[in-house]
């Protein structure tokens, strides 16, 4: 891997990890339903994973590390599962409440 592809990929990185903070920090001004407050809160901590899970991949793409930026990438793709899941079930609380 070479240094520019890395540095390139850590930008990839920081951006994806930008948007992810603007939208947690966008969806932390509503105030929920009480009823879906839990799962609103499940959500908001699921951004924030995935917010550091990506600011991680870019360090280590930065620092030329690949078997920590494959960890962080997991991470990553876990924190994704999460994030989809409070989704589903902030909408579920949402509709039933």
């Amino acid at each position: 891997m070479s240094t520019k592809s890395s540095r390139a990929i850590a930008r990839q990185f920081d951006r994806f990890g930008a948007a992810l903070a603007s939208t947690r920090a966008e969806l932390g001004r509503l105030d929920p339903p009480a009823s879906a407050r839990r799962e609103f809160n499940a959500l908001l901590a699921a951004l924030d994973d995935a917010v550091a899970a990506s600011h991680r991949a870019a360090r280590a793409a930065r620092q030329i590390q690949p078997a920590r930026q494959r960890q962080a990438v997991r991470q990553l793709r876990g924190t994704a599962q999460q994030i989809d899941a409070a989704q589903d079930a902030l909408g579920r609380a949402v509709t039933a409440g």
